[in-house]
C-alpha cells in the first residue's frame, strides 16, 4: 500500500505560513492580553478558520482572574464575559454562532445556531466598542436562553 499522494492531488497549505501574516501578530499581543497562550490563539485558529474550519470557544466563562473580561448586563445585572472570543472573530475576521443543545426528553435534545454575530469595525477607534457590543449580543441570547430554559443550566 502507497502513502505517497497522486499526482493529482492537490498540496496542503502549510499552517506554519500563519505565523507569518500580520493578524498573527496581533492575536500575539490580543492573546496574551486575554491570558489565552500563543499557539492556541494565533495564526493556526486563523488559519483553520479562513480555510472553513470551525473553532469553539466558551463564551460565558472567565477562566482566570486575570483574563481580560468584558461587562454585559444578564437579567438586568452586570455580568462579565471573556474578550477573547469576540477579539479573536474581529482580528480573523469571522462570524460567531452562539449554540445551544436544550433536553427535551431521555436523550432527545433541541439544538439552536443563532445568526451570525459579527465583530466588524471601520477602524481602530472602533474596535472595543464593536466588540463591546458583539459580547453584549451573546449575553442577550443567553439571556434569552436562560429564561426560557432555566432548569438546563
Amino acid at each position: 500500500m502507497s502513502t505517497a499522494p497522486s499526482a493529482g492531488a492537490a498540496k496542503k497549505p502549510s499552517a506554519w505560513r500563519a505565523f507569518a501574516q500580520p493578524s498573527a501578530w496581533t492575536m500575539f499581543f490580543f492573546g496574551f492580553a486575554s491570558g489565552l497562550p500563543f499557539l492556541l490563539v494565533a495564526g493556526p485558529l486563523a488559519y483553520w478558520l479562513r480555510e472553513g474550519g470551525i473553532v469553539s470557544m466558551t463564551g460565558d466563562v472567565v477562566w482566570r482572574s486575570d483574563q481580560r473580561s468584558l461587562p454585559v448586563r444578564v437579567f438586568g445585572h452586570v455580568a462579565y464575559l471573556p474578550e477573547a472570543p469576540f477579539v479573536f472573530a474581529l482580528v480573523a475576521g469571522v462570524p460567531i454562532y452562539v449554540f445551544f443543545a436544550f433536553r427535551t426528553g431521555n436523550n432527545r435534545y433541541r439544538l439552536y445556531f443563532s445568526e451570525p454575530i459579527r465583530v466588524e469595525t471601520a477602524g481602530k477607534a472602533e474596535r472595543q466598542a464593536a466588540i463591546t457590543a458583539a459580547a453584549q449580543r451573546y449575553a442577550d441570547l443567553l439571556d434569552s436562553a436562560l429564561r426560557a430554559h432555566p432548569l438546563e443550566w
